[in-house]
């Protein structure tokens, strides 16, 4: 048995693979703990073993900021430096996001190997600065923007959740569910434009429709009395426990284009339409929707551009041609790579469960 030491930071973005990733570890005997933000200690309770530390962006806009930033970064690197010193673990895996940024550079002050993921397709910054004190850099996708181009880069897909896959491949009916995913607060810009977009389609499609949509706690009452008053079945809520299921009951997904979201829509095969966070850091989400639209899996709506009248005329033409669904849905399963934290456990040398991965994860960039 190995210790394996995940660093991740405080969103599902990161968070999410690095959980996967800790799954298989753990099922080959591993001990695994996860080192995060409190921010991403709510979503690792229960799962995982964890250690919160601080870490923050040292590229904040201020001098007093960017002090306070590399201030906390500094903290979470002794914190680390302690956490490892008399317990050293075998390997460190990061997968992004400033946290991770401590226990990676105490990794590489105590002589542990280091693995990098990049979720995105444009490399994070976190990344960029730790890339040259890696052994192992695990990419999402090939091309990706930002990745250094030797032989340390692979391309190892994107870790989901294997409820994800249990899917069933989708098949279109004539109701219609729309599941609205926004991140882990719902996303101001789907609580303004989605209601009025409801409310621009025929009625006939109305009557068919259901609707599941992610909101912040202050839009939750004005969006239930919005479908309630459309005639539309709605449930909103802050917080899913199944995204799983939810995505496997759902006819077309509108989402952001955040890295984890992109990777549990392809793993269930389903139509979307992505909404880029326009203030993602790097442009990222677009990057990661291009990936999609690119192979005919998704449509994506700027967020500049999207307005109820153009989103009600893409639901309405989505919702009638069952078919384009269809055929959107098996492109996006298409893209999903069940071997990812697999393939990423893999590269710490260690042994694991008897499945092996079954891509050739040799494949350097």
């Amino acid at each position: 048995m190995a210790r394996i030491i995940l660093a991740a930071g405080g969103t599902g973005g990161h968070i999410f693979p690095a959980l996967a990733v800790g799954e298989i570890l753990e099922k080959a005997g591993h001990e695994v703990i996860l080192f995060t933000d409190k921010r991403g200690a709510p979503m690792v309770e229960g799962a995982v073993s964890y250690r919160v530390i601080s870490g923050a962006s040292p590229f904040n806009a201020g001098i007093m900021r960017k002090l306070a930033g590399l201030s906390q970064l500094a903290i979470g690197v002794v914190q680390s430096l302690g956490a490892m010193a008399f317990n050293r673990p075998a390997s460190v895996i990061g997968f992004g996001g400033y946290p991770s940024f401590a226990p990676l550079f105490a990794a590489r002050a105590l002589r542990v190997p280091i693995i990098l993921h990049e979720q995105n397709a444009v490399m994070g910054r976190a990344n960029r600065l730790l890339a040259k004190l890696a052994s192992h850099i695990a990419l999402s996708f090939d091309k990706t923007a930002g990745a250094p181009k030797d032989k340390r880069v692979t391309v190892t897909g994107l870790p989901v959740r294997d409820a994800f896959f249990d899917s069933a491949p989708y098949q279109a009916n004539k109701t219609c569910h729309i599941t609205v995913i926004g991140g882990s607060l719902g996303a101001q810009i789907f609580a303004d434009v989605i209601p009025q977009a409801i409310a621009r389609l025929p009625q006939d499609i109305k009557e068919n429709l259901t609707l599941t949509q992610q909101a912040r706690d202050e839009h939750i009452a004005s969006l239930k009395q919005a479908y309630d008053e459309l005639g539309v079945r709605a449930d909103v809520a802050r917080f899913y426990h199944d995204v799983a299921g939810l995505f496997a009951n759902s006819d077309i997904i509108i989402s952001r284009a955040g890295a984890s979201s992109v990777g549990e829509i392809t793993a269930c095969g389903r139509p979307a339409i992505l909404v880029p966070f326009a203030a993602a850091m790097d442009d990222h989400q677009t990057g990661n929707a291009m990936r999609l639209v690119d192979k005919g899996a998704a449509i994506i709506m700027a967020e500049a551009d999207i307005d109820a009248e153009t989103l009600a005329q893409t639901l309405a033409t989505l919702i009638q041609e069952t078919k384009t669904r269809e055929t959107m849905a098996g492109a996006a399963r298409a893209l999903g790579d069940k071997d990812a934290a697999l393939n990423i456990a893999s590269l710490t040398g260690l042994s694991l469960a008897d499945e092996a991965p079954t891509n050739d994860i040799g494949a350097v960039l």
